[in-house]
């Protein structure tokens, strides 16, 4: 994934490490078997 920095007003990019935390819990929620959808 391409890194894409964000100098404008509004909300700021999330930290990768965020991302990838959010991507692998958005099915299985802290191993709980349920999504976050």
């Amino acid at each position: 994934m391409r890194t894409v920095y964000n100098f404008n007003a509004g909300p700021a990019m999330l930290p990768p490490p965020v991302l990838e935390q959010v991507q692998s819990e958005l099915r299985d929620y802290q191993g709980r078997g349920m999504s976050i959808m």
